[in-house]
């Protein structure tokens, strides 16, 4: 995709991304005006139909006060009536007669006379003789007016209610007899008021509402949730009787008392409470409204947006469209002229006279250009001068090379030389006797490199001597120091030196000053083991002495505060100091160096003496040889396939029951096929 096209599309999308949200902004905002307008129209209504609610239940109520009143002196004016008709001795059916007259003329529908004992003796046509009752568990309603027939009560009006004989609604109001005791009794059935009610009611008031157009329905609950009020308009689809839902929400405005609407689709349900003038609780309403009307006015407000943003996006596309070419033509003007110089064809025109940053990258171009040309003209010069200074380069690297071959094949040569001296140098069978008591088991196993370790055994006059040390470090110096103690050591043996803290003192003195000649800063641990006759001295610090006994238990010999590491110090006489350990018959002593307990597995575990002891511990029975090769094939188990950094030096000396008189083992990487049977990693 070109770079125009880019252009139109990010500035096409950039109208779309500002427009569209416009347009669902704009159709939100409206869609929740449109519904907050048909939720106040629902409150509207709702507050009309407190109003009404409000002013039409006080009609019949003052209705039924003033007929309550009226009957009141229809019962005062029949109680005078048949006063006066008893007075003139007028038959009873003659007195019916009146008393019909004027229940035809009144709104009073029946009458009831009693005589002294409470039974009514003038009463309605068809009805039958009722008696009054003061017991209320046997008249409800009529015993109230007992009170009349004893003087306890001059006038009781009742309010409507349902009467015992018939389950009529009715309301009564009785007063007493004028000259003797007597109930007057008038009765009204409450058809006139509900008659009232129904021709002044909410009923009437809601079909009046229901005639506005987006009015589809109106309910209305008492305070107790019942519905008193309401119907829908038959074509709205709600059907007669209010959903068990909408009844639901009725009550729940009764407990919140606050305004509610539901969306339902097409529909509004706006639920409002109702409040006289004085802000008492009166009931509840349910309006519903249809939204069709206003989604379809939405609709077209909406398809009208759109279509007008639509027009607009085209016009920025077309925009849009002449602007990226006219950004992108001197773009594409300066891509062919670069094509034309890769070509070989310098000579092009290039708009360097614009003042934009079209121009600013013109002229930068053109100056390239002109570099360029310069550098290709004199690259074959420069590319001949470097090729020539190549092969110089190459020729010293080569001798370089060949220099550093012939001094690596003279080192290790040396290096070959040092390590057979080292070897050589090891006790052999044919050098050393079984001497006293002992039966000596050794193994040593240099490292890649020369190593430092050393140790080495002598007798004289019936007294066994054995050393072992390590230098540190590897390479040449470490294996010319080891060629140095060892020389020293048999020297001073052979001059009859037997004090040893003058040996080891003279051993330092000389490590110390052909270090510091050599100028190299190797040192050495050594310790000295004299036997004689069951008793073991030991001098020098190396790394501990491990005692095995007969029965098992183990003595580990510390040699840190027996002496002190050599070539250090100058003089190290009052570091050296002496232990002694006895050997019975069975007992074992081990001596090594640190390349032993530090072997280390390849995650750097190391073998340590610890394990050591437990080996040995487990395996003291057997011979020095087996116990030998028991420990290395133990550590050469736990390095596995890891590589050995450091010499590995083993001995074991035991002291026999019985003096022997077979020789000292000896094992180096050479010889050690010979005494344990194990290979030389060496090899």
């Amino acid at each position: 995709m070109n770079l125009q096209r880019r252009l139109l599309f990010m500035m096409a999308g950039v109208a779309v991304v500002a427009v569209l949200p416009t347009i669902a902004i704009f159709h939100w905002n409206t869609h929740h005006e449109l519904i907050r307008r048909s939720e106040t129209d629902g409150v509207r209504l709702a507050n009309t139909l407190s109003r009404a609610l409000s002013v039409l239940r006080d009609v019949p109520t003052t209705v039924e006060n003033k007929l309550g009143q009226q009957m009141a002196a229809t019962a005062t004016a029949l109680a005078q009536l048949v006063d006066l008709s008893q007075k003139r001795g007028e038959p009873t059916a003659q007195l019916q007669q009146r008393i019909n007259r004027i229940l035809a003329d009144s709104i009073i529908d029946e009458v009831w006379i009693s005589d002294a004992d409470g039974c009514a003796r003038l009463r309605p046509p068809g009805e039958a003789v009722f008696c009054f009752n003061p017991d209320p568990k046997k008249q409800p309603q009529a015993h109230v007016f007992w009170p009349l027939l004893t003087g306890k009560a001059k006038m009781v009006i009742q309010e409507p209610r349902r009467r015992e004989i018939d389950d009529r609604v009715f309301q009564y109001v009785g007063v007493p007899g004028i000259d003797q005791r007597r109930i007057v009794q008038v009765g009204n059935h409450v058809a006139f008021l509900e008659s009232l009610r129904q021709a002044l009611g909410l009923d009437r008031l809601i079909e009046e509402l229901l005639r506005e157009p987006d009015v589809l329905g109106i309910w209305v609950v008492d305070l107790q949730g019942k519905v008193i009020a309401g119907q829908a308009r038959p074509d709205s689809g709600l059907g007669k009787q209010l959903a068990e839902q909408q009844l639901s929400l009725l009550r729940n405005s009764l407990s919140t008392q606050a305004t509610a609407r539901v969306v339902n689709g097409n529909l509004l349900h706006v639920i409002v409470p109702l409040r006289d003038q004085s802000q008492t609780l009166q009931g509840s309403a349910l309006v519903t409204l249809s939204l069709k009307s206003l989604q379809e006015a939405l609709a077209t407000q909406t398809r009208s947006l759109l279509m007008v943003s639509s027009m607009v996006l085209l016009l920025v596309v077309v925009v849009s469209y002449w602007m990226a070419g006219r950004l992108v033509e001197p773009i594409v003007a300066l891509n062919r002229a670069s094509q034309a110089i890769a070509r070989g064809h310098w000579d092009q025109p290039l708009h360097t006279d614009r003042e934009d940053e079209i121009g600013a990258l013109a002229t930068s171009f053109a100056r390239m250009v002109t570099q360029l040309q310069v550098h290709l003209e004199t690259l074959e010069q420069r590319v001949t001068e470097r090729t020539y200074d190549l092969a110089r380069a190459n020729q010293e690297i080569v001798t370089l090379n060949q220099q550093l071959t012939d001094e690596n094949r003279r080192m290790g040569a040396e290096l070959s030389v040092v390590r057979r001296l080292h070897q050589m140098i090891l006790p052999k069978e044919e050098d050393l006797l079984n001497t006293a008591d002992l039966e000596i088991a050794a193994y040593m196993e240099p490292a890649d490199e020369v190593g430092g370790d050393y140790y080495d055994v002598l007798h004289r006059d019936g007294r066994v001597e054995i050393s072992i040390g390590d230098v540190t470090g590897h390479g040449l110096e470490s294996g010319m120091v080891m060629l140095m103690v060892q020389a020293a050591v048999r020297t001073l043996q052979a001059v009859g030196e037997i004090d040893q803290v003058k040996t080891i003192n003279t051993l330092n003195r000389l490590v110390y000053d052909n270090t510091r000649r050599m100028r190299s800063y190797r040192n050495m641990t050594l310790s000295l083991l004299v036997y004689e006759r069951g008793s073991l001295r030991l001098s020098g610090q190396h790394e501990e002495a491990i005692v095995v006994r007969a029965d098992g238990s183990i003595d580990r010999v510390d040699t840190l505060d027996l002496g002190f590491p050599l070539g250090i110090e100058a003089d190290v006489s009052s570091f050296i100091a002496e232990a002694e350990v006895y050997l019975h018959p069975g007992d074992l002593v081990v001596l090594y160096t640190d390349g032993l307990t530090e072997a280390a597995d390849h995650s750097n575990q190391l073998y340590g003496a610890d394990r050591l002891c437990r080996l040995l511990r487990t395996e003291h029975h057997r011979t020095p040889q087996e116990i030998c090769k028991l420990v290395v094939d133990d550590v050469y188990r736990h390095i596995g396939e890891a590589k050995i950094f450091d010499d590995i030096t083993l001995i074991v000396i035991k002291r026999q029951q019985e003096p022997t008189d077979r020789p000292i083992e000896s094992a180096t990487a050479i010889d050690w096929p010979n005494v344990c049977s194990l290979p030389s990693l060496s090899a």
